[in-house]
């Protein structure tokens, strides 16, 4: 029970970020800001850091007590989009 609150209460604080930064920031200004190389490496960021998750979760498969969880991979994969909006958005 505590572990699901705990999760739910991520989720909620980094919806809520979410919301807030894209209320913050003109996405028309930032998506024309945006250059090719830009979307390379953001995308090349997303997928180094998914592979680690992926990684990460498979480790606690072999670890007694620990299992892979696909959800602990969906908020991994929340969490690296909500940084790098994060980043793009204080960059821009």
């Amino acid at each position: 029970m505590r572990d699901r609150l705990f999760t739910a209460l991520k989720v909620v604080i980094s919806l809520g970020l979410i919301a807030y930064l894209f209320s913050r920031v003109n996405l028309a200004e930032v998506w024309r800001l945006i250059t090719a190389a830009d979307v390379v490496l953001l995308l090349l960021a997303l997928a180094l850091s998914l592979a680690y998750a992926v990684l990460d979760e498979t480790h606690q498969h072999f670890v007694p007590g620990r299992q892979f969880a696909v959800a602990d991979l969906l908020l991994d994969a929340e969490g690296s989009i909500l940084a790098l909006a994060a980043l793009r958005a204080l960059l821009a």
